[in-house]
């Protein structure tokens, strides 16, 4: 178990390719965290995250053996996984209710809470996180893409570029709307 966090991404697509699975799931326990912050943020819904995460793993095994290696393999299945999310979205066209159920929130905040935070403080950030989720729910898809993965995922410009296959200028356009219709949204909901 000690020696599994010495595989970089590299070695364990090499060892995917020459048909070791067990390489495979180290991919998935590195990169699942991340991946469903992805699609919880995209989706607003754990359920429905944690179903597009798999999927996404799925694709990505089923594709592994094409991977370019000249590539970051994080940028390679963040595009599998945001291909995946605007495929869901086209199916489902309609937009997810933007009111992330109650416990829903608070479950996914008590994961994160610290122990030593005041009571008040975790109620107004869980408060605060719901009002968030909410908010980029009412975002063009467009938009919610490039602040997802800019802002709270922290690709870099460039790494945002390549992903959405956008132009750089497009992905700060994007960001900076988003931003101003996050901000007028949070005021709608008489937050900031």
């Amino acid at each position: 178990m000690g020696q599994e966090q010495n595989y970089s991404d590299e070695q364990d697509i090499e060892l995917v390719q020459q048909g070791q699975v067990e390489a495979f799931q180290r991919i998935v326990r590195r990169y699942t965290p991340v991946l469903y912050s992805l699609c919880y943020r995209m989706l607003g819904d754990q359920e429905a995250a944690e179903d597009a995460v798999q999927e996404v793993f799925v694709k990505a095994y089923r594709s592994i053996s094409s991977f370019d290696s000249s590539r970051r393999f994080y940028s390679w299945i963040y595009t599998i996984a945001v291909n995946h999310l605007r495929s869901l979205n086209r199916k489902n066209s309609r937009k997810p209710d933007p009111d992330i159920p109650y416990e829903e929130s608070l479950n996914e905040s008590i994961r994160r809470d610290d122990k030593n935070r005041a009571p008040d403080t975790s109620a107004i950030q869980r408060e605060g996180e719901r009002l968030a989720q909410r908010a980029l729910n009412t975002l063009d898809q467009n938009l919610k893409e490039v602040f997802v993965l800019r802002m709270v995922e922290g690709l870099s410009v460039k790494d945002t570029s390549r992903t959405l296959e956008i132009p750089e200028n497009t992905v700060k356009t994007y960001l900076r709307r988003a931003r101003e219709q996050l901000i007028q949204a949070m005021r709608g909901f008489g937050w900031v």
